[in-house]
């Protein structure tokens, strides 16, 4: 599934992920992809939460993260 990462600086960037979401204490904004092999999620992409505004996905499900447009 495809998602856009919306960046403090303006930009989107399309990303190939299953799910996104806050880790260590909302300081990683981390992207995952299912891998049907090993029947669970692996991380594909991780930024620094404050780099990020959102994560939207096709369906319509947001993440936000911790950053904003200046």
């Amino acid at each position: 599934m495809a998602l856009m990462v919306k960046f403090i600086d303006g930009t989107e960037r399309r990303f190939d992920a299953d799910s996104a979401c806050l880790e260590d204490h909302d300081r990683l904004f981390v992207l995952a992809k299912y891998n049907s092999k090993k029947r669970g999620e692996e991380r594909s992409d991780t930024f620094p939460s404050e780099q990020l505004v959102r994560a939207k996905f096709e369906d319509g499900r947001i993440v936000f993260g911790k950053g904003r447009i200046a």
